[in-house]
């Protein structure tokens, strides 16, 4: 992923705020439409408008965004976003916003499907190319590993275990029935299951690479581990899983996952053949009736 050429300066008939950064800025890291993510906002007068309409300042042109969903506004202690009656709400820091809250260095917007970040401090230009650079290794929505970052590292992994004749295995973890809870709770609370279900997988696997391999579907890859190991690793996870709940908006939600379990075999010419293999087992497991573990 390259640098975004384009950075949006925000001016509006309003003076300066005295005492505001002028560098303070949000930055766009995961979008509903992929061209713009990583575009940045720089906060330099004020207010900002975010929602569907093209007269607003961040145009997100999405169902799940409203013609007008929340505004920036700066005040002389420091920002503050609130929302303006959308339909389904702004999320801050994955928590309902309520009125207003004044923003801090970090702080994560979520309008839709789309997650804004808050940037300040002291060095915002160096914050903003290390917030292109994780754009590029890690998945905005889960905070764990990208798909890129996934191959890359497996291909990788894969190389070294074969040169050095060590055990690799890859675990491949696919939530069942996710449409369910889509279609019953609606895409935002999936969306946060999901972003949930992947710091539960991150938590338990500190050491590895945790890494959204696509849709509702985690990889793990497990170095220096056989495949008896992962599939006992593998069933913790399962079980942690089915134990967990899962609250959006008051809601509790249960979910479970069917695991497959796959390691490094003398014939495979490439990481492909465990990866097929790993995804045969996902399926057995799925056909065998779901929420279990098969390697």
């Amino acid at each position: 992923m390259s640098i975004p050429e384009e950075t949006t300066v925000i001016t509006d008939v309003h003076n300066a705020l005295p005492g505001r950064r002028t560098d303070d800025c949000l930055v766009l890291i995961y979008a509903h439409d992929a061209d713009v993510q990583g575009r940045r906002f720089r906060l330099r007068q004020g207010p900002l408008r975010i929602g569907r309409l093209d007269d607003n300042h961040v145009v997100l042109g999405d169902d799940s965004v409203s013609r007008r969903h929340a505004r920036i506004e700066g005040r002389e202690d420091g920002w503050y976003v609130m929302d303006v009656g959308s339909a389904n709400g702004t999320l801050l820091n994955d928590a309902d916003l309520v009125g207003h809250a004044k923003l801090k260095n970090g702080d994560r917007i979520k309008v839709g499907k789309n997650i804004i970040k808050y940037l300040s401090g002291d060095d915002v230009e160096t914050a903003y190319l290390e917030e292109i650079f994780q754009l590029t290794i890690t998945d905005a929505l889960t905070q764990v590993s990208n798909r890129r970052c996934f191959d890359e590292t497996l291909d990788a992994e894969f190389s070294r275990a074969r040169r050095y004749e060590r055990p690799l295995s890859l675990l491949l973890v696919d939530v069942d029935h996710f449409k369910a809870v889509n279609d019953r709770y609606g895409h935002l609370a999936g969306d946060h299951v999901l972003r949930a279900l992947s710091q539960l997988v991150a938590d338990r696997f500190p050491e590895d690479t945790v890494a959204r391999y696509g849709g509702e579907e985690l990889g793990v890859i497990l170095p220096e581990t056989g495949l008896g190991r992962a599939c006992v690793l593998a069933e913790q996870l399962r079980h942690a899983v089915s134990e967990a709940s899962f609250t959006f908006r008051g809601d509790s939600l249960t979910l479970t996952a069917s695991i497959g379990c796959a390691a490094i075999e003398p014939g495979d010419e490439g990481p492909l053949d465990l990866l097929a293999r790993a995804d045969a087992m996902v399926y057995r497991a799925k056909r065998e009736g779901r929420n279990r573990v098969s390697g």
